[in-house]
């Protein structure tokens, strides 16, 4: 186990691939459990839990498809449980991370947010996700960087608007 997340941590700093992760079905359901995990964390206080499970789980299971489907797409399907593995791993660490400072965002009067440290902290951590999205993409698609940012953030983009379709827009993740 301490091997896994030494993986996913060396991915995180390009220091590894997603090739290097196991090709288990195990280690899916393990990223899965973890990152559900972790969007449950950085959203107890914010909705009913079982909100922020539904849009959990459909976020996941629709990102899990939109990744299969480019993996298809480019005939490395075969490719999809180091892929999802290495993008829900990574992203549960960047999310790790990130949690405490989910709740320290404080609206202003008016509804809009107030810019302070936390939320420049959350901002960095999810740009640096959409990098290591795109590194992990530029691997398993063999295509260039720059693509599979795009892939990458569209993706996540698609993901995030039909699983918050179906809660509302009153859940949002900072880092998945």
């Amino acid at each position: 186990m301490l091997v896994f997340f030494e993986t996913l941590f060396k991915i995180c700093f390009f220091k590894a691939k997603p090739q290097d992760l196991p090709a288990d079905r195990q280690w899916v359901i393990v990223s899965t459990v973890l990152i559900i995990g972790a969007t449950m964390v950085a959203g107890i206080n914010k909705e009913s839990s079982n909100q922020i499970l539904l849009f959990a789980l459909s976020q996941v299971a629709l990102y899990a498809a939109v990744i299969w489907l480019l993996l298809r797409i480019k005939g490395f399907h075969m490719r999809w449980p180091q892929t999802i593995t290495a993008l829900f791993g990574t992203s549960f660490l960047l999310q790790l991370v990130a949690i405490p400072f989910a709740n320290d965002i404080p609206l202003l009067q008016d509804g809009q947010i107030a810019i302070n440290n936390g939320l420049m902290f959350i901002f960095f951590i999810s740009l640096w996700n959409l990098i290591i999205v795109a590194y992990i993409l530029k691997n398993a698609l063999e295509s260039s960087f720059f693509a599979a940012f795009i892939l990458g953030f569209f993706a996540q983009a698609i993901s995030l608007t039909l699983a918050l379709s179906f809660v509302g827009p009153t859940v949002v993740d900072p880092a998945l």
